[in-house]
């Protein structure tokens, strides 16, 4: 397919399925009871429990016949958990009773906690302690006096009834909300992005496809099961594949995950860039064993480096893909395939997943830009959320009246359909009235060898409006100069684009998705925390 413009149709040459998250359960169970679906791994590495798929279905019936007895299809409840196979046992009771889940991130304190339980007008919050959390507390003071929360239930004190039937639960739609998920909130409160069962699951199976996972794969899963990386790709990708799961308990230790990837021969992961950086460095330090087992090792929730999607297939000696995606798009909207060329491995994030419709708007104008033209990455298909919790005016300036979802990206898409991203709109630096895109340096920069991590910024100028600034977290043992970063950069850009400001740090401060948070580098670069080269 050659575009003559940004916008590349929805293809519909895989089927969409009508299912509820619970019924695809009951399914998968029935096809193939007795087959590993979960592996439980405790935080020293070894094997904790294990849940044929049969096994995963009566655990979460029961648990979902008890819920049923508390509260109404269609109402909300918050889990607040680490990556315990209770939370995955919540997920798919909730979805069995016809119950909206939110997901909450457990490293919450009181105040952000409260705000999704007064937000999302939770009926109750499920929490469960853990070896590295005390949540009782933090939840008892986030609870208080929220006259929409009846319950606030510790999971391992909570009753199940195992001679229950379900025969009492509803019948639940797969165009119905399933699970609500709070955006990072970098900018403003977060907003809670209303995501249906349908989309779910076919924005899952339409990951896994492309991946190759089948019934013999063994996926670890390091993502945390707030996230949609984790309960989604994650647990409905591999509920889909019929594969066995093993569920990691730590999600930022590159020792641990290659010594359990190891050992339990694992096929496929999910990580982000840092981490990623991180299991390379250690195989190739030959400070952990090599996970061979490995065939694929999908990056994602930032932006990958050339030379680290190299590194991968060098040291660890399988394929790397790249996804590109969105919480309010139910996740994934472009993937690598297995077989794609290397340059489209090296410099895009893929092509859209079947029925996912892409296209590049003006900003200004929101018409279709030309090929290879920056604009603003939209989205339109099955997965695309229902909408912001409590929000229609932000639902309307997110999805116009046609559909499209905006992602607040910007991004460039070649002729045959791969999607370049080059940097967020609120991100774009304005230099003497030229717009400059931060993915665009950055991705120079992360090819020089001494540097490890980088993100580039406006920062207030009396002459320019802004000027560029480039936050530098070197490799280990390397010192930087600023003279020859700004050479590196004048040898690849134009010198308009070379950054004149050089900051260089030991680590970047990363959200939990990966994601630099260049909105604290900026404030701290700001308050003089931060001291140029």
């Amino acid at each position: 397919m050659e575009l003559s413009e940004s916008l590349f149709p929805a293809q519909n040459d895989n089927p969409l399925l009508r299912l509820s998250i619970g019924e695809l359960l009951q399914q998968t169970a029935q096809n193939i009871a007795n087959e590993i679906a979960l592996i439980e791994i405790l935080n020293d590495g070894s094997r904790g429990r294990c849940w044929s798929y049969q096994e995963l279905l009566q655990d979460a019936t029961y648990l979902a016949v008890a819920l049923n007895k508390r509260f109404k299809p269609g109402q909300r409840i918050t889990v607040w958990a680490d990556n315990q196979p209770e939370n995955m046992l919540c997920q798919y009771a909730a979805a069995l009773a016809g119950l909206v889940l939110v997901t909450a991130n457990p490293s919450y304190q009181v105040a952000e906690l409260r705000y999704v339980l007064e937000n999302s007008e939770s009926s109750a919050l499920l929490f469960l302690d853990s070896e590295h959390s005390d949540l009782a507390s933090i939840a008892a003071q986030a609870s208080e006096g929220l006259p929409q929360l009846h319950e606030v239930i510790d999971l391992l004190a909570f009753p199940l009834d195992k001679t229950e039937t379900a025969s009492a639960l509803p019948t639940v739609e797969a165009e119905s909300a399933a699970q609500i998920h709070y955006t990072s909130g970098t900018t403003g409160h977060p907003k809670g992005a209303v995501l249906s069962h349908a989309g779910l699951i076919n924005n899952a199976r339409f990951f896994i496809d492309r991946l190759g996972l089948q019934q013999s794969s063994v996926w670890a899963n390091v993502m945390p099961l707030y996230h949609t990386s984790g309960c989604v790709l994650g647990v409905l990708g591999c509920l889909q594949a019929g594969c066995r799961m093993l569920l990691l308990s730590h999600s930022d230790d590159p020792e641990y995950f290659c010594r359990v990837v190891a050992r339990e021969q694992a096929t496929a992961s999910f990580t982000v860039p840092s981490m990623l950086s991180g299991i390379v460095d250690l195989v190739q330090q030959q400070r952990a064993e090599k996970p061979s087992s490995l065939e694929v090792m999908v990056c994602g929730g930032a932006q990958v480096a050339p030379k680290l999607v190299e590194r991968v297939q060098q040291h660890l000696q399988c394929l790397a893909v790249t996804t590109y995606g969105q919480t309010e798009a139910s996740s994934v909207i472009t993937q690598h395939s297995l077989t794609e060329p290397a340059d489209a491995l090296r410099f895009s994030v893929g092509r859209p997943l079947p029925h996912t419709a892409l296209s590049i708007r003006g900003i200004k104008d929101n018409q279709v830009v030309g090929t290879n033209e920056v604009g603003e990455v939209c989205v339109k298909g099955e997965s695309v959320m229902l909408g912001y919790l409590n929000d229609d005016a932000a639902t309307r300036d997110t999805i116009d009246n046609d559909g499209w979802l905006h992602t607040g990206d910007l991004g460039a898409m070649s002729k045959d359909g791969y999607l370049r991203i080059t940097g967020r709109i609120k991100e774009m630096i304005i230099r003497g009235g030229a717009n400059f895109y931060p993915a665009e340096i950055e991705k120079v920069l992360l090819e020089h060898p001494k540097v490890s991590d980088v993100a580039v910024l406006g920062i207030p100028d009396a002459t320019w409006g802004e000027a560029i600034a480039c936050f530098v977290q070197p490799e280990a043992d390397e010192a930087l100069l600023a003279q020859e970063l700004h050479d590196y950069c004048l040898q690849r850009l134009s010198a308009a684009k070379t950054p004149g400001v050089w900051v260089q740090l030991n680590a970047l401060p990363l959200a939990e998705s990966g994601e630099v948070q260049k909105f604290k580098l900026r404030e701290r670069y700001l308050a003089g925390a931060y001291q140029p080269l």
